[in-house]
């Protein structure tokens, strides 16, 4: 995954603004923590270790650099 994932089929990936690039991982970001919650719970079927290793990355995300295009983007276990 890359910040091209977050460029509309309409749009020309070079032209989205960063602060688009930005808002729009934020918003993804936000879904896929609420979204593995779960997998912090005592008796959840995940790996609770890589999942918390995964969240914090998440959490991390948005700090590596103000440009979205250089974000690395962590890998869901």
């Amino acid at each position: 995954m890359n910040w091209t994932n977050f460029v509309g089929i309409m749009e020309v990936a070079e032209d989205v603004p960063n602060d688009y690039l930005i808002e729009r991982i934020r918003n993804w970001r936000n879904a896929e923590l609420a979204a593995t919650d779960y997998t912090q719970l005592s008796d959840a079927p995940a790996d609770k270790a890589a999942y918390a290793t995964y969240r914090q990355e998440l959490r991390d995300l948005l700090a590596q650099s103000e440009d979205a295009r250089a974000f690395i983007f962590p890998i869901k276990p």
